[in-house]
């Protein structure tokens, strides 16, 4: 009887206080939050987006939602559409490329490189045309500065095309590189 007496007192955990501190609860979401913010490729006030170790910039109006993105990543930004399936993706890539990057769900149909609009600058552009008729059209745009290559991209589904590309390209040109000279991404 003694024995079960002594597995019964073993077998029973020590009663612990279920209060938790709640200052100790928000020092905790404040450090999450803070970390959060530090793991972040830009940061985002006033509808200005500023990436945080690039010299790019530009005004997000309140029709795009913003996802965050790790600071450590290739994709700079992404920002999707509230209303239409369409999103806005700047990447950039360490070495020079002169094609755009692959996708599985698209063919890069079109490629070009040439003086567009009024700009001294050549651009690389691509149309990715989809694979099935529920993937997106990636529109992309290429720029090479200071040894890498970036890609600014407009992905919309093929039944919104023509406006997703319009509406997502309005968004690029609000983009800049910082510097002395503020120089549009985009040609107007």
């Amino acid at each position: 009887m003694m024995y079960f007496f002594f597995v019964f007192l073993l077998g029973c955990p020590k009663p612990t206080s279920s209060k938790v501190d709640p200052d100790v609860e928000d020092v905790k979401k404040t450090q999450q939050f803070i970390d959060q913010e530090r793991m972040q490729t830009g940061t985002f006030l006033d509808g200005v987006f500023r990436d945080k170790s690039f010299p790019i910039e530009g005004k997000i109006n309140a029709s795009w939602r913003l996802i965050p993105q790790n600071r450590f990543g290739s994709r700079r930004l992404l920002i999707t559409h509230i209303d239409l399936p369409v999103s806005v993706e700047i990447w950039r890539f360490q070495d020079v490329s002169l094609q755009p990057a692959k996708y599985d769900f698209c063919t890069w149909g079109f490629i070009d490189r040439g003086f567009y609009g009024s700009t001294q600058e050549k651009y690389l552009i691509g149309t990715c045309i989809p694979n099935t008729p529920s993937s997106n059209y990636v529109f992309a745009y290429l720029h090479h500065w200071s040894g890498s290559t970036w890609q600014f991209e407009v992905h919309t589904h093929p039944k919104h095309a023509v406006k997703g590309k319009k509406i997502g390209e309005d968004v690029l040109r609000g983009f800049t590189w910082r510097g002395d000279e503020d120089i549009p991404i985009l040609p107007p």
